[in-house]
């Protein structure tokens, strides 16, 4: 297994070439969230970065259901700072279409990191596929400004700005990934399948 690596306006990364594949995980698309910061919209990194993005990053902290089919004992550990990516390629020099996918899971649980979804499980045709983390639950999806009065501005809708911004991310940096930034799809099933309606609305912020 080696390791390549992309320069790209977001900084450098440094992923690993599996069975043919180019495999970048855990690259961040917005500021890493703190106890300030969590119940806040995500911010954009406005300076390059050097990432080793050789293993998958964290989780969105959510609720696990022991005893269903749901848990996955290959998930990863959860943090708040979840705002990742991943990216398979199989040529970086080329222009494929993009794929990004948005995991279900009620937007309680779920992870772009399970084993279910796996890049390096996953068939990949003349693609380039990506995946997102974006908070889940309250962090997510509970809107906390008037419940506190205007101290903690949560919209209420966290997980979907996630969402927005990391697809901007990927149209400003895929290119360098062998990517066409003209041509992105965006699909997920169950909750990421409203998510990306959601996403095609007016306004998926508001």
């Amino acid at each position: 297994m080696s390791h390549i690596s992309v320069r790209c306006k977001a900084g450098k990364f440094t992923g690993i070439q599996k069975n043919n594949i180019n495999l970048f995980y855990g690259i961040p698309y917005a500021k890493s969230l703190t106890k300030e910061t969590q119940w806040l919209p995500p911010e954009r990194i406005n300076s390059e970065i050097s990432v080793q993005a050789v293993k998958r990053g964290f989780s969105a902290p959510q609720t696990i259901y022991k005893e269903s089919f749901l848990t996955d004992p290959l998930m990863p550990v959860e943090s708040i700072d979840c705002l990742s990516l991943n990216i398979a390629s199989k040529d970086i020099s080329s222009n494929m279409p993009v794929m990004i996918w948005i995991h279900g899971g009620a937007y309680i649980t779920g992870s772009s990191n399970s084993v279910v979804y796996d890049l390096d499980y996953l068939p990949l045709h003349e693609i380039v596929l990506v995946t997102i983390n974006y908070r889940l639950g309250p962090f997510g999806f509970l809107k906390l400004n008037d419940a506190t009065n205007g101290q903690i501005k949560s919209t209420g809708n966290e997980g979907l700005m996630d969402q927005k911004l990391a697809i901007e991310w990927v149209k400003e940096n895929i290119s360098e990934f062998g990517g066409n930034p003209e041509n992105i799809t965006i699909f997920g099933e169950s909750a990421g399948a409203w998510s990306v309606a959601l996403q095609c609305s007016i306004n998926p912020e508001g």
